[in-house]
């Protein structure tokens, strides 16, 4: 509480946006009445960006369009959503 100050307020970097990290958030914000500014974290709703990208094929898939030249920055690679279609990339 006296590191918030007299605002209130307290900015938080998480290593890791958890499911706990989002409960101690939680509680700050409603028990303790504190603003706490995330800069980092995705707003609520939009996590699916973060769990996403955290994938290869999201990364693969978002990056691909984001870079310019991201045929030379990427290597080449398929994302297949099911066995069959595994087994004709790797035939």
């Amino acid at each position: 509480m006296d590191y918030a100050g007299p605002n209130r307020a307290v900015q938080l970097v998480a290593y890791a946006v958890t499911p706990q990290f989002m409960q101690l958030v939680s509680k700050l914000r409603t028990d303790f009445g504190l603003t706490v500014i995330l800069p980092e974290c995705p707003l609520p709703g939009s996590e699916w960006v973060r769990d996403y990208i955290d994938t290869k094929s999201g990364f693969r898939s978002l990056a691909s369009r984001w870079l310019p030249n991201a045929k030379d920055l990427l290597p080449e690679g398929l994302a297949c959503k099911t066995i069959l279609q595994a087994a004709e990339a790797a035939h």
